[in-house]
């Protein structure tokens, strides 16, 4: 969702992704400017820097243009997360109901059409909206919430006291205090 609309949801800007170590530092020597290495780089302990280390080498004894590979994947993942995001704001423009108090209200009949995947995509957005847990959450809570919304499951509960339910031709759902 674009930051106006969903000032909650962060976006991760990586602009030099794409370029090695080696490009940058050949650039900046280029341009006579001075750089500074994060002593945090070289420690093992942080998962990127394991992945920089020790699995991109080894990937590249497969495949030396992995980085490139990797680069182009990235960006891609990209234009659909934008799209994905831009049909979740569009869904729920369109299926969001009044809220009842504290309940969120959601028209079912629209999530039904919308399908499963999307379903799963707006219950996610509203979460993230909602501010609830959603790092509790796993890929089995996320298909749960949507079946309930769709109405292929009953009512659940899912972590922090979060609640969901059909009724009807509605989905509710609420956080409880």
């Amino acid at each position: 969702l674009p930051e106006q609309d969903a000032p909650w949801r962060s976006r991760l800007v990586r602009p030099l992704l794409d370029h090695s170590r080696a490009d940058l530092l050949a650039y900046l020597a280029a341009l006579d400017q001075p750089f500074r290495t994060d002593s945090s780089n070289a420690d093992l302990r942080f998962t990127r820097n394991r992945i920089r280390a020790e699995v991109l080498p080894l990937l590249r004894t497969f495949n030396p243009g992995i980085v490139d590979v990797l680069a182009r994947l990235a960006a891609q993942a990209e234009e659909v997360a934008a799209w994905v995001a831009d049909d979740t704001r569009k869904l729920l423009l369109d299926a969001e109901l009044p809220r009842a108090g504290d309940v969120i209200v959601l028209d079912g009949e629209k999530l039904a059409a919308a399908g499963e995947i999307r379903t799963r995509a707006a219950v996610r957005a509203i979460w993230e909206r909602e501010q609830w847990p959603v790092n509790a959450m796993t890929f089995a809570h996320w298909r749960r919430a949507a079946a309930v919304a769709l109405g292929t499951h009953p009512a659940a509960d899912f972590p922090d006291g979060v609640h969901v339910r059909r009724a009807g031709k509605v989905v509710q759902l609420r956080r409880r205090s």
